[in-house]
């Protein structure tokens, strides 16, 4: 669902993977407004990536719709 969004995902074989999103820290705050609780990488020295862990179909479902409606705002930008 998020490639359907344009987002770019790397291969991962861990328990979270890294979204190239352009401005990490505004996408942190649009999905924390929401609820959503996401990592900004820019500490990592990736500030174009968010983390998200991978939890429940139920909960990667919710993150994937909120995901949707930022990026209406934030990919428009």
């Amino acid at each position: 669902e998020l490639i359907a969004l344009g987002l770019e995902i790397p291969h991962s074989e861990a328990n979270f993977i890294l979204v190239k999103i352009g401005d990490a820290a505004k996408w942190r705050s649009m999905l924390l407004a929401k609820g959503m609780v996401v990592r900004d990488c820019t500490s990592f020295g990736l500030p174009q990536y968010i983390r998200l862990g991978v939890r429940t179909m139920a909960d990667c479902q919710r993150l994937a719709a909120a995901m949707a409606e930022v990026a209406q705002t934030a990919l428009a930008d």
